[in-house]
């Protein structure tokens, strides 16, 4: 899974904090966050005030590489995990596409098979999001272009005086 890169646009970011923000309001769920494969986050809705995203991410990659090789090393598939403590707290982790990872954290307020419709849905669209992404780089669809033509050599020129 590692490795993998993608280059994002405006719209897929949109859809993605869509996607995430549908799941967190309709499955009552504390939080949903979707992380790239080294961690870092692309979308979170909910209650993430005061938490450790950034260690939170990094966390959660590593145990989705790790739990990954567990699975290479018993001959099946990646697998989703669900973590839960006897305090009424439960944690979904799914990967997506081998692109990212979907963290999704969850109480009372909610049901394991709410979330589990909601979080399907997300996954979903997060699919439909990276075939785009896939799609544009390989030359299916036009890529976002930089608006360099508009820019002439005094342009650039004026912006490093002296050089």
């Amino acid at each position: 899974m590692s490795g993998i890169s993608m280059m994002l646009n405006e719209a897929d970011c949109v859809r993605m904090q869509e996607a995430v923000t549908d799941l967190s309001d309709k499955a009552r769920v504390k939080f949903a966050m979707v992380l790239d494969t080294a961690g870092l986050i692309l979308a979170s809705s909910g209650e993430v005030e005061g938490l450790d995203a950034t260690s939170l991410g990094a966390l959660t990659a590593g145990n989705v590489a790790a739990t990954a090789r567990i699975a290479e090393l018993l001959g099946t598939d990646e697998f989703d995990a669900e973590l839960s403590d006897r305090r009424d707290g439960h944690v979904r982790i799914h990967v997506v596409g081998r692109r990212a990872i979907l963290v999704v954290a969850f109480d009372s307020r909610s049901s394991t098979s709410l979330v589990r419709l909601w979080t399907g849905r997300a996954c979903r669209t997060l699919m439909q999001v990276f075939e785009g992404v896939d799609q544009r780089e390989q030359g299916g669809e036009p890529q976002e272009k930089l608006a360099l033509g508009e820019v002439s050599d005094e342009d650039l020129n004026g912006m490093f005086p002296g050089g």
